[in-house]
């Protein structure tokens, strides 16, 4: 059983979470970067104020943040000096995700349809590659262990799977109807999870082969995040419906479902993330949740 340990209430909706290194970094939707050190957890410290609504954040480097605005800016943030090192016109609309596909790699996911990569040379960013895959929003990334493939869930549906080099396009699945909003590449078997509008969690071969292996009926509403704990026994889906659900890795089978009378959320869960055996958790109704397994 998990339980809530810690709650912290933002001062507005959080749509992502980052966590590594002992350290939660919370984007929220009035433009602030916040920090949670698991070291101090009943503090939350800012660590920038940007002009636009936080929808994405990834760790690059030791030391910097990406993010990503409501307004297509992505900004790389020095943790330690709390400073914005660089701000760029990264995409015509919303960036919904990031994804750190090597130490100098990141690639963007945008509302205005485009994946685009960027590659550090020394303390800067540059544009590599932008690809135009979708007439709807890019929701979602996900990138293999290995760093070669990125997987892109598409806002009309689909799902494509990518060489990470040159974006050369690999697979494309069906996705989801309604859209595609979240994925996870198992870390310890050959599949890729996607979160859909609809509900479902679906099951798709990694690589080769073109049609589901596994549908199942997981939330009542949309399934914003999947992530793995880091021995990759267990991961947690969130959902829109105000839920959490965690699941056993190796059967696909719920273990407990988290909701407003466990002490959950009572609004949309946008964001989770583990860090070390916590699980975090964010949503609409400004609240952060630090989760543990009883006992």
């Amino acid at each position: 059983m998990l339980r809530a340990l810690e709650i912290h209430r933002a001062g507005a909706p959080v749509y992502a979470l980052e966590a590594l290194d002992g350290e939660v970094h919370c984007g929220c939707g009035d433009g602030t970067v916040l920090t949670w050190s698991m070291t101090d957890p009943m503090r939350i410290s800012l660590t920038a104020q940007l002009s636009a609504p936080v929808f994405s954040a990834r760790r690059t480097v030791e030391g910097l943040l990406a993010i990503g605005t409501f307004t297509g800016e992505l900004c790389i943030i020095d943790l330690r000096d709390r400073i914005a090192l660089q701000r760029i016109e990264a995409h015509a609309g919303a960036i919904h995700d990031i994804g750190r596909i090597g130490a100098d790699l990141i690639a963007t996911a945008g509302a205005d349809g485009h994946l685009r990569t960027w590659r550090r040379e020394g303390p800067r960013w540059r544009a590599e590659r932008d690809i135009p895959l979708s007439e709807g929003k890019l929701r979602g990334l996900a990138a293999s262990s290995d760093g070669g493939r990125i997987a892109v869930a598409c806002g009309d549906g689909p799902i494509r799977v990518l060489e990470s080099g040159m974006l050369n396009e690999i697979s494309t699945f069906t996705g989801h109807e309604g859209g595609t909003t979240s994925l996870a590449f198992h870390p310890t078997k050959p599949v890729l999870l996607s979160g859909g509008k609809d509900g479902a969690l679906r099951v798709w071969p990694d690589q080769g082969g073109a049609a589901e292996l596994i549908s199942l009926p997981a939330h009542r509403g949309a399934i914003y995040g999947i992530a793995f704990n880091n021995v990759g026994t267990r991961f947690v889906t969130a959902s829109r419906d105000k839920t959490l659900k965690l699941w056993d890795a190796a059967t696909l089978e719920v273990i407990i479902r988290l909701e407003a009378r466990d002490g959950g959320h009572a609004h949309s869960v946008n964001a989770v993330a583990w860090l070390g055996d916590s699980l975090i958790s964010a949503g609409d109704d400004r609240r952060l949740i630090r989760w543990i397994q009883n006992g």
